[in-house]
């Protein structure tokens, strides 16, 4: 918005869902014409997943397929599947912020505060959750 004048804009999105309001602002703003192209056409399709973290080969299961319809039968195939023991372990860690302790940010005997990622079993389990999706050639994914 505070570009100088003579600066082109292009926006690419795929999630805005107020475009017309949108651009209608950024042209009053802008104090220029703005054209709007939308499609309803996604050329990647939107799916989603829920990752178990078992080991074997059923870790991956989609909830929602490629036209947005909830996938009952992966979802309840997910959830009748005993919990890993990563799994279980964050079950069992006290909730609130900082991990306990009497003072904000404070630490419990059982869990110190995380540096980067944290630690622990958690990520073993993301290490094994990034390695799937490689080898499943699903990357890049959000």
């Amino acid at each position: 918005i505070m570009l100088p004048e003579h600066v082109n804009l292009v926006f690419l999105s795929a999630t805005t869902p107020n475009t017309a309001e949108f651009s209608d602002w950024i042209g009053r703003t802008k104090q220029r014409q703005v054209y709007v192209i939308s499609t309803a056409h996604r050329p990647v399709p939107l799916t989603h997943y829920l990752y178990t973290g078992v080991n074997g080969k059923d870790k991956l299961h989609q909830i929602v397929n490629d036209k947005g319809q909830f996938d009952a039968l992966g979802y309840k195939k997910a959830s009748q599947l005993p919990p890993s023991k990563a799994a279980k372990a964050v079950a069992k860690r006290p909730t609130g912020r900082g991990g306990g302790g009497s003072k904000r940010g404070g630490k419990s005997a059982s869990h110190k505060r995380g540096g980067k990622g944290g630690g622990g079993k958690g990520g073993a389990t993301i290490k094994s959750f990034i390695q799937l999706i490689k080898q499943k050639e699903l990357l890049p994914m959000v």
